[in-house]
């Protein structure tokens, strides 16, 4: 009886240790989230006592009339300190796999959408009128991209074009981090540290972003630029239109003011997303140079 015994308790053992992982996995993850929130508030205590020592430098100002001009300063270096320590930590925290959630499944809805629509083709990133970029989805691999007004269209089924296209999860970014860093330069060995350092550190989309590979691809003219990308915080990087992978595509297509065509693929599960591009603008009707997958 106690060998049966001991074998249930071992049965029940194997079955909780799943649960017991889930619990571990959201225990950190609330440690995670109280250490942000502990930090919020450490901040906002800050900005209390920046104000209360603005108050007091004014009341100052009463008892030392002849230092008037210095304590005014300080009360508004205080009143000012406070007022940015405020506005800086008024972000909402989100857990890291609500968001993940999210980008994965909207990734794998623009997927099921392109496949029942026939899209099965190479994902570029098309600029349009200046400042825009769209997301276009070919049929088949060496489709072109279609003409600007056609792809303003959402399904484009025109001559000898058929695809989908869509406004990409980038274009905002890339507007975001011009509204804050200046325009993008005109460049692509200037532009690409700039977009990944968006990435990283603006935007907080992972932890590392890096070159592997940067040269010229197999098609003539083209050039292509395979990174490797760590610690995302948004999900699979590999599904249509990623947020980190539309960025740096959107950023791209900006510069190079043509087609950027995007290849996602692993190695040893680490994200490797290739962007190909020509040097020149190309005649959209042609197809871009194929973003060919990183080889070891």
């Amino acid at each position: 009886m106690s060998r049966n015994a001991g074998q249930g308790s071992s049965t029940d053992d194997a079955e909780s240790a799943p649960g017991r992982t889930k619990l571990e996995q959201l225990r950190a993850e609330n440690e995670r989230l109280r250490s942000k929130l502990d930090t919020r508030v450490t901040y906002r205590r800050s900005a209390a006592l920046l104000l209360a020592a603005a108050a007091a430098f004014l009341a100052a100002t009463q008892v030392f009339p002849a230092e008037q001009d210095v304590l005014i300063a300080l009360a508004g270096t205080g009143t000012f300190g406070a007022i940015l320590l405020v506005t800086l930590t008024a972000e909402r925290l989100l857990p890291a796999r609500v968001t993940e959630a999210v980008c994965d499944t909207t990734s794998r809805n623009r997927a099921a959408i392109a496949h029942s629509l026939g899209a099965d083709g190479p994902i570029r990133y098309v600029p349009t009128d200046p400042g825009l970029v769209r997301l276009y989805v070919a049929a088949a691999a060496y489709d072109g991209v279609p003409p600007s007004d056609a792809l303003t269209a959402t399904v484009v089924d025109e001559a000898e074009y058929y695809g989908l296209a869509l406004e990409p999860t980038g274009r905002d970014l890339v507007a975001e981090l011009e509204r804050t860093s200046g325009d993008l330069p005109d460049e692509v060995d200037a532009a690409l540290p700039m977009l990944f350092e968006a990435v990283t550190d603006l935007f907080e989309l992972a932890d590392t972003v890096e070159t592997v590979n940067y040269g010229e691809s197999a098609v003539a003219g083209g050039n292509q630029a395979t990174v490797e990308i760590t610690g995302s915080a948004v999900g699979d990087v590999t599904g249509i239109d990623h947020p980190i992978t539309s960025l740096i595509g959107v950023g791209l297509a900006t510069v190079v003011d043509g087609p950027v065509e995007v290849h996602a693929a692993t190695d040893d599960g680490t994200p490797l997303i290739t962007f190909g591009w020509h040097d020149e603008p190309a005649d959209t009707s042609e197809a871009s140079p194929t973003a060919e997958p990183a080889t070891e």
